[in-house]
């Protein structure tokens, strides 16, 4: 087993939109990672290049490594916030394409005209995130490293560039879960026992875990714990104290514990 870390800082406002409405995940979640590290293999490797059917050409590139990312990743895929993160700032932003359904913008004394824009919030994280991915595929994650230290990326809205620092693969080790540990990254909340949760304390989402297409019966979404805590419109990250369910596997890398998830 392999691991792979780095560190992600940005310059401007990020945007990523939670599902369920017009405001933004405070810390990317499992499927935006995945979908920065596609686009960074995209950019640098042609789609030819795993010769294993891994890969298949009819489909447009982009939706090609996203599918092999999530392939070689599964859901070990954890994120880190380093610093208190900033929100509050909303724009109206087009996320549809010409004649769709935004809605109505309301122009005052009961005016309104149909719009295909929506309302979407923003948020500020100068010191940004670390990123952890792990793969049985250590060659792959040497992929992953490569392309991160070429290609340029962004995170969630396309306005959010990216500034991806000290990629590094590392030997891991799995561990069977044994007794409260300090976790600092966020994990799917099912995995731990009832009253298992100590420490600062965290906030729930539900989130996407897999690159699927939309209407597959395996499109759900997972409620997880973010180890940040909510202050008006900052958050700041948190530590949590955490006894996880018996059978629940834990990696341990780069000084981390890291849930796997149960099997």
């Amino acid at each position: 087993m392999k691991a792979l870390k780095a560190d992600i800082k940005l310059s401007s406002m990020i945007s990523m939109r939670c599902p369920l409405g017009n405001f933004t995940y405070p810390v990317p979640p499992p499927l935006t990672i995945k979908g920065l590290l596609a686009n960074a293999l995209w950019q640098v490797y042609d789609t030819s290049w795993d010769k294993d059917t891994e890969v298949i050409p009819k489909q447009h590139p982009a939706i090609t490594w996203l599918n092999l990312v999530e392939k070689k990743l599964g859901n070990w895929t954890w994120v880190q916030p380093k610093g208190l993160i900033v929100s509050g700032y909303s724009t109206l932003k087009s996320i549809f394409s010409k004649g769709g359904t935004g809605g109505k913008l309301i122009l005052g004394k009961g005016a309104s005209v149909d719009t295909d824009i929506l309302p979407r919030q923003f948020l500020f994280a100068p010191e940004g995130f670390r990123v952890f991915v792990a793969s049985e595929d250590g060659d792959f994650l040497e992929k992953v490293k490569e392309a991160l230290g070429h290609a340029p990326v962004y995170l969630g809205d396309s306005e959010g560039l990216a500034n991806v620092m000290n990629p590094e693969v590392v030997d891991a080790r799995k561990e069977q879960a044994n007794g409260p540990v300090s976790i600092s990254v966020y994990f799917p909340d099912g995995l731990a026992l009832d009253n298992g949760i100590d420490g600062e304390g965290g906030t729930l989402y539900w989130v996407n875990e897999r690159a699927i297409m939309p209407g597959d019966k395996k499109d759900k979404m997972v409620s997880y714990l973010f180890p940040v805590i909510q202050r008006g419109k900052t958050f700041r990250p948190s530590t949590l104290q955490v006894t996880f369910k018996e059978g629940t596997k834990l990696l341990k890398a780069f000084d981390e514990i890291l849930p796997l998830g149960r099997e």
